[in-house]
């Protein structure tokens, strides 16, 4: 199976000390959608791959959330398509993507940084974060499929540190 990683923005809602992306306001609008789908049959020849799975990723994908919307139902249509996942830092879902996501059966994989979010992960605006997540777990817990943790020369030792302190508790 291909793995298709659709860079839908580069725009984000988080100044993450460790990003690569340029931040820009590129967004990616309907008419690549309707490109790939034109030309996936020969990328799948290419790969000697008969199935391929889209993640949608950015920057922060839900601030693309029509594209999103769009791409779908287009995808779906597609028999060659075996799954479709969100890779996201999950500040922008609220229920009604929530239920979207669920009714389309796509995989929500979440980037948090848990105890370092505050230092790693504050808002665009500067504010920190970890407390944002606080206020949507329930819905973020009901969404998850996998989550992603951070790691850095950084912040490994405080990593260390915790797990040790958690297990001799």
């Amino acid at each position: 199976m291909l793995t298709v990683e659709f860079i839908i923005t580069e725009k984000c809602n988080l100044g993450c000390t460790y990003c690569y992306m340029n931040k820009v306001q590129t967004k990616m609008d309907p008419s690549k959608v309707d490109l790939f789908l034109e030309s996936i049959g020969e990328v799948l020849k290419i790969y000697n791959q008969d199935k391929y799975h889209i993640s949608f990723f950015g920057g922060e994908p839900l601030l693309n959330w029509d594209l999103i919307r769009y791409a779908v139902p287009k995808f779906k249509k597609d028999s060659r398509l075996h799954s479709i996942a969100l890779i996201s830092n999950g500040l922008e879902i609220d229920q009604g993507k929530a239920e979207y996501l669920r009714e389309n059966g796509i995989t929500l994989s979440l980037s948090f940084d848990g105890i370092w979010n505050d230092q790693n992960r504050p808002l665009l605006s500067g504010s920190p974060s970890f407390q944002e997540y606080i206020k949507k777990k329930d819905l973020l817990k009901s969404l998850v499929g996998t989550s992603k943790c951070m790691i850095s020369p950084k912040n490994l030792e405080t990593l260390s540190r915790k797990i040790l302190k958690i297990c001799q508790d």
